[in-house]
């Protein structure tokens, strides 16, 4: 029972983290991430 609702929960945060990311500063990241591999 433990194992399934870690199964739940695992695919829920990443969703929520998902859609923080992306309204809060998400194409800041990805410009970031843009420079950094330019830079390398």
């Amino acid at each position: 029972m433990e194992s399934g609702g870690a199964g739940h929960v695992g695919p829920l945060r990443k969703s929520v983290t998902k859609k923080k990311s992306t309204e809060n500063g998400g194409n800041d990241h990805g410009r970031r991430s843009s420079v950094s591999s330019r830079s390398a």
